[in-house]
């Protein structure tokens, strides 16, 4: 009885230490970070299109990419606040590297709506510029994309922890 009562012990904490560890992934030092750039003007078509863009870093690799782009809505929700929005919005599910001052952003997969959304616009050439490596400033407020590159390089400012 005692061996039994043992090794029942023995598989319990086995059991709870192995499903322990699935549940916190591992945090680095942007997890909870949000990076934006707000306003960038495109010109193509004759026609010129401004949008938003912002970048959040989760738990366990994971990122959204929130695109804003058309113009902007104010609406109020009638307790005399007003929100402001782009006119169209859409979210991205992507995963991230973070490594020694760097992040590698990987390309997101997209829900066929989403894809349709985006194709055609001025907004799906900006959006596939970060799926690449980017650095961060010493002082942890610029995430630099392209950063050798003076013609393609972009920054996203820190919003928030």
């Amino acid at each position: 009885m005692k061996l039994f009562k043992t090794l029942l012990l023995l598989m319990a904490i086995t059991f709870g230490l192995s499903s322990c560890g699935d549940d916190l992934p591992a945090t680095t030092p942007i997890t909870g970070t949000q990076w934006q750039l707000r306003n960038l003007q495109n010109k193509a078509g004759g026609g010129r299109t401004t949008t938003d863009i912002l970048l959040s870093f989760e738990r366990g690799g994971k990122s959204t990419i929130t695109v804003g782009f058309g113009s902007i809505t104010s609406q109020s929700n009638g307790s005399g606040s007003n929100t402001v929005r782009r006119e169209q919005e859409t979210t991205l599910t992507t995963t991230y590297r973070y490594y020694n001052g760097g992040v590698h952003i990987n390309p997101a997969s997209m829900s066929a709506l989403t894809e349709k959304v985006l194709k055609g616009t001025e907004v799906l050439p900006i959006v596939q510029q970060l799926y690449t490596d980017a650095i961060l400033n010493e002082s942890k407020t610029l995430l630099t994309f392209y950063p050798f590159d003076k013609n393609k390089t972009f920054s996203l400012q820190r919003v928030g922890r």
